[in-house]
């Protein structure tokens, strides 16, 4: 169409070097008239690189992983990279299926909130030595980067918040065990118990799956069973909405009869009434961080072997939702 050899036309759409106005403006004409757009898996088949990374979250509808995700897609576009984006609602073949097509699609590297059984499902990943950066989760046993909040001691500077307001019975309403985010905020729960000489008691726990009508039943369950309970700690953001729905179905106050206090802060949590005190990470620098990262190994630069698990620190925001016992 611009009557001009292909290596010109490469060298135009590329800018790789100096082409004349004149053909300038032919290849310009001919890319507009046909509408032409490069194709950019040719391109990665011939560079070895497809400009694309995989983006594997565990549940979308949870506000946690879009401001992830917001943070993984500004390091990339920053890089010059595509995101391909997947969801395994917490399924292990859902992870698997995607992690087979990230592979298909040929990505130069996965960013991955693995499921329980995650190790094994990222061994194919492990095989063709693809980077992989782990986000929100860590997989034991496993030299894997990661990069996540300090799930634990933010837990336990709840806990420990709760009891300092005069509060001794506390229910912990959890996702699904073998989630390592849930499990370590768990082991906050019963350090801080511990070391405040609290007995754990297994009526004042309940863990589901972390979707909402899940944490409804949960919190049906808990307070159906535990007596006297005056507080409960959700573990994200997701099962606190299920928690405050059974609560609100059940006409039962919040702070007046139940103290109520969250990991994640959600970001409707200052603007009900009264607001929810929450355990607040920054999700959107978990995926910034995560990306520059995958991209440090990706491009081959050098990182600190030492700093393999980055660990964010957490910030309690208290609010009107936690009431001062006698």
């Amino acid at each position: 169409e611009a009557g001009v050899s292909i290596t010109t036309v490469s060298a135009v759409i590329n800018d790789t070097r100096y082409v004349s106005p004149e053909l300038t403006e032919k290849v310009n004409t001919a890319v507009e008239k046909l509408n032409y757009y490069p194709d950019q898996m040719g391109r990665g088949l011939r560079k070895g690189q497809s400009n694309t990374i995989g983006l594997v979250v565990s549940d979308i509808t949870n506000p946690f992983f879009p401001r992830v995700a917001r943070g993984v897609e500004d390091c990339a576009r920053e890089n010059d990279y595509n995101v391909i984006l997947c969801n395994t609602d917490e399924n292990p073949v859902e992870e698997e299926h995607y992690v087979s097509l990230l592979l298909s699609q040929r990505v130069d590297g996965v960013l991955i909130a693995p499921t329980d059984e995650g190790k094994e499902n990222i061994n194919p990943l492990l095989d063709r030595s693809t980077p992989i950066v782990l986000i929100d989760r860590s997989i034991d046993d496993c030299d894997i980067s990661s990069i996540v909040s300090d799930n634990y001691s933010g837990a336990y500077k709840a806990i420990e918040y709760l009891i300092e307001k005069g509060h001794r019975k506390i229910g912990f309403v959890g996702g699904l065990q073998g989630v390592q985010s849930t499990d370590k905020r768990y082991e906050g729960y019963k350090k801080a118990l511990s070391d405040n000489n609290i007995d754990l008691r297994d009526e004042f726990v309940v863990r589901d799956n972390s979707q909402i009508k899940d944490s409804y039943r949960a919190m049906k369950k808990l307070w159906s069973k535990a007596s006297g309970i005056t507080a409960i700690f959700a573990a994200n953001n997701l099962i606190i909405i299920g928690v405050m729905q059974y609560l609100k179905e059940n006409s039962i106050r919040y702070p007046e009869e139940i103290s109520l206090i969250c990991f994640d802060d959600p970001q409707w949590g200052s603007a009900v009434s009264p607001g929810i005190t929450s355990v607040s990470q920054n999700p959107y620098k978990i995926g910034y961080t995560a990306g520059r990262r995958l991209f440090g190994v990706i491009q081959g630069r050098n990182r600190d072997e030492n700093d393999n698990q980055a660990v964010l620190s957490t910030e309690l925001k208290k609010r009107e939702s936690v009431k001062q016992l006698n």
